[in-house]
């Protein structure tokens, strides 16, 4: 197929038929392939199914949906969204079983989707799309069994009964599937390592399965508290206590001399405990410790900047996302960036992680952090590349 051929796209929302599809906000999709990506594409209010023409995106990825809000009832449940290429026969499945809408779940106007290739098989029902119901389940004639339920795939990943062993087991396969892509000699294929990232079973939605276990995610006055609470909570704090005011910069500003978060990430003992030496050592050895532990409270120091800076900046850039989404894009970047190992220690040593998580947690229980980070750090020897809507760089 050439790369510059007109395509013909053919995009199903489903809202599930329980909440039907009837929204006031002017809704938009864009598509995201490897070999490029439509404009935002308005959606004719009242409709779940359209059909567009564009340039050849390749295989498709991703997608962002979202709406204005506008009207008086603008919020809208999509439970999944396909998407069929009759000229290649290709199938996309983009799970989602999320609202998008002020004022509901995370207050998200837009998600982002990745999704996956179905593959057809001939004894597979074909698809045909018919004209828009007034049931937004009988948008399609049927689909194959392997993408009629988008809610477990759901579940898979955010069931808050795994245990710690299940959650460092899924991390662990999550890690190896892309050290394998990696070692893969030639071209690697950029939606596939989309899928690896943030698709099911992807590192990104595993790594949240790490910071809900043990969240107090209780509700306060009926409003549900989310990993992303958390995090700016710690942000705001480190960006107070190490002098660092004003709107986030490209390159960090110096923290405060004798600020409180350098005095307490100088003598935090479950970070930089010095090293038990016998009675009997020399004092050589010793200083030598010592100045190995100034130079790791420094390198502390300077990720904590780095935490501040990003969380401000993916504060900013997502504000539309809504707060899963916001976790998701600081996952992305603290991933391409090799910063999450640092991270980890950093939310370690927080007074904010031991008010808002249990025990049990990963952060508060060394052991469960150290094997979270040393899966992480197998990744350093790789650069970890990313399509730009996971990074909000387009």
């Amino acid at each position: 197929m050439l790369p510059q051929a007109d395509l013909i796209y053919q995009i199903f929302i489903c809202s599930s038929r329980k909440h039907g599809f009837a929204t006031t906000a002017n809704m938009w999709i864009r598509l995201h392939g490897h070999l490029g990506s439509t404009r935002p594409i308005g959606l004719p209010r009242g409709r779940n199914l359209i059909t567009i023409r564009n340039t050849n995106l390749g295989l498709l990825s991703a997608i962002q949906v979202g709406h204005d809000n506008a009207g008086p009832t603008p919020k809208l449940f999509v439970e999944f969204i396909i998407i069929y290429n009759s000229v290649t026969g290709h199938l996309y499945m983009f799970p989602c079983c999320r609202w998008i809408g002020r004022g509901i779940e995370d207050d998200a106007l837009e998600r982002v989707l990745v999704g996956h290739l179905v593959r057809m098989s001939p004894n597979d029902p074909k698809l045909i799309f018919t004209a828009v119901a007034a049931d937004p389940g009988d948008g399609v004639c049927k689909l194959p069994n392997r993408c009629q339920s988008p809610a477990a795939y759901r579940r898979s990943f955010e069931s808050r009964n795994a245990s710690p062993m299940n959650i460092h087991e899924q991390v662990a396969n999550a890690v190896n599937r892309l050290l394998k892509h990696f070692c893969k000699p030639g071209r690697q294929n950029a939606s596939s390592l989309t899928w690896l990232w943030c698709g099911q079973n992807g590192l990104v939605p595993c790594l949240g399965l790490v910071f809900n276990y043990g969240f107090r995610s209780n509700r306060l006055f009926q409003r549900r508290i989310y990993v992303w609470d958390y995090l700016e909570r710690v942000a705001d704090l480190f960006a107070s206590e190490l002098g660092l005011t004003g709107p986030p910069q490209s390159t960090p500003p110096s923290p405060k001399p004798n600020s409180p978060a350098t005095t307490r990430l100088c003598s935090s003992p479950a970070l930089y405990q010095l090293p038990q030496h016998e009675v009997s050592g020399t004092l050589s050895a010793a200083y030598s410790a010592l100045q190995a532990n100034r130079l790791c409270v420094v390198t502390m120091r300077q990720s904590a900047i780095d935490f501040v800076t990003h969380v401000h900046q993916v504060a900013r850039l997502g504000s539309s996302l809504g707060k899963e989404g916001r976790f998701n894009l600081l996952m992305c970047r603290g991933l391409r960036e090799h910063s999450l190992v640092q991270w980890f220690s950093l939310l370690a040593v927080s007074p904010v992680t031991s008010q808002m998580y249990e025990n049990k947690s990963f952060f508060l229980n060394h052991d469960l952090r150290r094997a979270i980070q040393q899966l992480l750090t197998a990744l350093d020897e790789f650069e970890l590349p990313m399509e730009p809507v996971l990074l909000r760089e387009t």
